[in-house]
């Protein structure tokens, strides 16, 4: 008798106290959207030469459930225009669906200030670029030679699936680390075959406001069941100096890509940002990119500049903004891949001409 009334005292307890845990919980909602303007010369684009276009609403939840040891983080896409389909024959574009989608999501077990383990799907750790959230970007575009490198280690949208075990330490020389056991292919649907990926990222902080890393990344990408090679790996190295209204970073990325045969694209860029008053960016970005394409010369550079102009900052040059950038681009005569095709405005070969873009950005 006894002992079941301790235990009905302790199922009683555990809906009395349960609603008071659950309203303990820390939620905080972020959001971002992002409204652009792109006009351009080219006259092989996949859509009209200017054009408006939603490009990111996104809306996420994040917190701890159990303060300082076990934490979560969900991101909704909305995107209107996530990606485009184009038809062979009549080259009619056609966006893609706009159905609500978790595009990220992981739960954090915080072991340690140095060792937090997450389980979900992040964007890999690899460079500088692509793992940087589009709310935070200096230039409105991505630079464009790690977003197609990400690809070809084979990320989604920038983005895995799996564990990782991160950590970072803020002494007068700070340090960084991530280690990721990631899908092969795939970040929120299941993996393309039995093999993994995996991806290591490790950085300093020598002296206040710089930061100098490094990173590797391999993976198996040949279907399960098929025969063959189709594997990747590669390498990045940056350094990014950040400190009061000046900011300046530059990367190189390599990868290798084998199926039977060796090619090895590379890219890279440097980029800079002055503030002439808190409100107002001045910014700057030169970009290479090769796609290394056998027997051809396929490479693309672009002199990009611009100015933002920051309605509620946030780090150096994120936050709600207003933001309006100039391209200079150009491209060899075989260079055979699609520029901004997922954001509908796209062109091959060396018909790529310059481009003006403008951002409405609201960041929450």
């Amino acid at each position: 008798m006894h002992i079941r009334n301790l235990a009905l005292g302790a199922i009683l307890a555990a809906f009395l106290f349960a609603p008071t845990a659950a309203s303990a919980a820390d939620v905080n909602v972020s959001g971002l959207i992002q409204f652009d303007y792109y006009s351009s010369d080219d006259n092989n684009n996949y859509t009209a030469d200017n054009t408006f276009i939603w490009r990111r609403a996104r809306l996420a939840a994040s917190g701890d459930i159990v303060k300082d040891f076990v934490g979560y983080h969900a991101m909704l896409s909305m995107d209107p225009t996530g990606a485009y389909t184009q038809d062979a024959t009549t080259k009619v574009v056609t966006p893609s669906a706009d159905d609500a989608k978790l595009i990220q999501g992981w739960m954090d077990l915080k072991l340690h200030p140095l060792a937090t383990l997450s389980a979900g799907t992040w964007k890999l750790p690899f460079g500088l670029a692509t793992p940087e959230s589009g709310a935070m970007m200096l230039m409105i575009m991505y630079p464009e030679g790690p977003s197609k490198l990400i690809g070809e280690l084979g990320a989604t949208a920038y983005r895995s699936a799996g564990v990782q075990l991160k950590g970072e330490s803020k002494g007068p020389v700070g340090f960084g680390y991530q280690l990721a056991y990631v899908n092969g292919k795939g970040n929120i649907s299941g993996d393309n075959n039995s093999e993994k990926g995996y991806a290591v990222n490790a950085w300093v902080d020598p002296m206040k406001g710089l930061k100098v890393g490094a990173s590797y990344a391999a993976t198996d990408l040949l279907d399960e069941g098929l025969t063959g090679t189709k594997e990747a790996s590669g390498y990045a190295v940056y350094a990014q100096f950040e400190q009061g209204g000046v900011h300046a970073r530059a990367e190189y990325q390599q990868v290798e890509v084998d199926t039977g045969t060796t090619r090895k694209p590379t890219t890279w860029y440097v980029q800079a940002g002055y503030k002439v008053t808190p409100a107002i960016v001045l910014k700057a970005r030169y970009q290479e990119y090769d796609t290394k394409e056998a027997g051809k010369k396929a490479g693309f550079t672009s002199t990009d500049v611009g100015v933002a102009y920051l309605l509620k900052g946030k780090g150096f040059a994120g936050g709600t903004k207003l933001s309006l950038d100039y391209m200079m681009r150009d491209a060899e005569a075989d260079y055979s891949m699609p520029q901004f095709a997922e954001k509908g405005l796209s062109a091959k070969g060396s018909n790529i001409d310059n481009l003006i873009a403008l951002r409405w950005q609201v960041a929450f």
